[in-house]
């Protein structure tokens, strides 16, 4: 996962299983200069994509810092 909208560079990825369901965490860089709703509204993109990649997965939290 390298761009999303304006979410650059995951990072600090933890993958956790628990009862056949699969839980990510993540960090990623968004432009600091953008608005704190675009940042949210592209990381939730990117944790639609991810939940339509990738089977199982039951939740997924990204952390999204200033570049």
């Amino acid at each position: 996962i390298l761009t999303v909208g304006i979410i650059k560079n995951a990072h600090n990825i933890l993958v956790r299983k628990m009862n056949g369901k699969i839980f990510i965490t993540l960090h990623c860089y968004a432009d600091p200069e953008e608005t704190i709703e675009k940042s949210h509204a592209s990381a939730s993109k990117l944790k639609t994509l991810i939940k339509e990649k990738i089977n199982h997965i039951h939740d997924v939290v990204i952390h999204v810092e200033p570049e």
